[in-house]
Order: structure tokens, then C-alpha cells, then sequence
């Protein structure tokens, strides 16, 4: 049965798809049931089973396979990799961070001298820093996804509460204004159009005079355009855009998209062989 494991998890880690991780999973809980008494394997496949329902947002699940290890086999070598995760996941609410505190410092207190310490001691830096750190491990994610499914949805939605976070906290940084873009950008991607609108819409608020309140304002009106199809706000905004930066370099972008919203491409190619006739 393990070499069946291996070659799923080979699988999944080569083309992490929901067709190739459920099963994965479904093995590894076959294993559980079959080997219970296993105290080397049975410990390694919780961790990684419940690494994968953390990846997938899935944060119940995976806590309850880490916290299952670790009562099930608390002496394992896999349990110090247990108790990091079960503090992880503890840390990715609000409310449960006293309790990912009291885990982070059990571990350090019980396990010194372990290399997975340098986890543990993570919790306890600066906000700002593991802000921008998880910043970061989110777009890797994001960029590295290959199953476009509602995973990347979850995953562009907990970016945009980052970035929000990161500018409530320090609204005054030279990275904010970038930052609340970038939100903007990723409730787009989550296909949360209202809330993308609400974001640009914040930039150009906070940051008016910051090059991004252009830009805010540009990507608002090819939201209403492209995303939310009501062409009438869309040319309207991109009217307010060509008013109010007539030098910036998008304007002809803007003459172009007023010219072509609510036009299907095949109507636009019409349009073009037509022009070419006529010269």
C-alpha cells in the first residue's frame, strides 16, 4: 500500500489537480484504517494529508488530522512537524492567535534543540514583517496553482485580506498604495467585481496624488467594461480618465476600449476590414 501511496503523492506533487490530490488522500485514509498500529507511516501520512487540506483553505480538516497525530502518536518523529502546522493553522484567525502562542511556546520549551524551532520562533516576529511574508507565500501560490478551480478564488480572496490588513496597519508606508491596487486586482481574479470596484475606488481615497489613483481609476473603468459588462459606467469612467490624465500614457487605451465596449470581437474585426476597404 505504500508504494501506492508514493506514486500518488508523485502524482499530486507533479500536477497538483483535485484528480490527482483525491485520491491521495482517500489512500492515505485507507491507510489509517488498514495500519493504525503504524507508528512511523501512519504519523508521516496525517502530516501530510493535513498539509494538503491547509493548502486547500480546508483549515478543519487539517486540524483535526494534526491534532489526531499527535494524540494517536505523541512520541512520533513526525510530531514535531505536527504540533508546527497545528500552531499554523491556529494563527491564520484572529481569534485563535493566543492559542497558536501557547502552542509556538510549548514547542520551543519541548523540543529546543529541533531544526523546526526556527517555525516556531517565526510567530513571534514583527506583524509587518510576517504580513509581507505571507504577502508573498500567497502570489507564489497563486502563481504556482495549476487547477483553476475555486482554490485560486480562495487563495486571490485571503491576498486581498493581506494587502488590506498591511494597509490598515501602516497606511502611511511607500508600498501601501501599491498594495491597495494589488487588493483591487486580486477580488478581480476572485471574480469579486463589487468589492474590486470598492478597492479602486479606496486608492484613488487614500492616495490621490500617488501614481496608482490613475491607474485605480483606468482599471475601474475595465472592470465595469470587461467584468461587470455595464458599458455606460464603463465609458463614463473612462472619460473621467481621459479628463482628469491626458497625458498618461494609457489614454489611447481608453479611446480604443470606449470604441469597442460592448462589441463582440468578431464585430470589431468587421469593423476593422471595413476601415481597411475604404483607404
Amino acid at each position: 500500500m505504500r508504494n501506492r501511496v508514493a506514486s500518488l503523492e508523485e502524482a499530486a506533487k507533479s500536477q497538483p489537480t483535485d484528480d490527482n490530490i483525491k485520491p491521495l488522500l482517500q489512500q492515505y485514509n485507507a491507510y489509517f484504517k488498514a495500519y493504525p498500529s503504524d507508528k512511523v507511516w501512519c504519523p508521516v501520512y496525517l502530516y501530510r494529508a493535513a498539509q494538503w487540506y491547509y493548502r486547500a483553505d480546508n483549515l478543519g480538516q487539517a486540524l483535526n488530522l494534526v491534532e489526531r497525530g499527535l494524540q494517536d502518536y505523541p512520541d512520533a518523529e513526525a510530531a514535531p512537524f505536527l504540533m508546527i502546522l497545528q500552531g499554523q493553522i491556529y494563527s491564520e484567525k484572529v481569534e485563535t492567535q493566543a492559542k497558536a502562542e501557547e502552542i509556538f511556546k510549548a514547542f520551543i520549551a519541548k523540543y529546543p534543540d529541533n531544526p523546526q524551532r526556527v517555525h516556531a520562533e517565526y510567530f513571534f516576529k514583527p506583524e509587518k514583517e510576517k504580513i509581507e511574508d505571507r504577502i508573498k507565500q500567497l502570489n507564489n501560490d497563486l502563481a504556482n496553482l495549476t487547477n483553476k478551480n475555486l482554490t485560486d478564488a480562495n487563495r486571490a480572496m485571503k491576498l486581498v485580506g493581506k494587502y488590506r490588513e498591511y494597509v490598515s496597519k501602516y497606511p502611511e508606508e511607500t508600498r501601501s498604495p501599491a498594495y491597495l491596487f494589488r487588493a483591487a486586482q486580486s477580488a478581480s481574479q476572485a471574480k469579486n467585481h463589487d468589492l474590486a470596484i470598492q478597492l479602486y475606488d479606496e486608492v484613488r481615497q487614500k492616495y490621490p496624488n500617488d501614481y496608482y489613483a490613475s491607474q485605480a481609476l483606468f482599471f475601474k473603468a475595465y472592470e465595469y467594461g470587461d467584468n461587470i459588462k455595464d458599458f455606460v459606467k464603463a465609458k463614463a469612467t473612462y472619460q473621467e480618465f481621459i479628463k482628469l490624465y491626458p497625458k498618461d500614457p494609457g489614454v489611447p487605451d481608453a479611446i480604443a476600449s470606449i470604441a469597442t465596449l460592448g462589441k463582440s470581437p468578431e464585430d470589431i474585426v468587421k469593423e476593422f476590414e471595413a476601415k481597411q476597404k475604404t483607404k
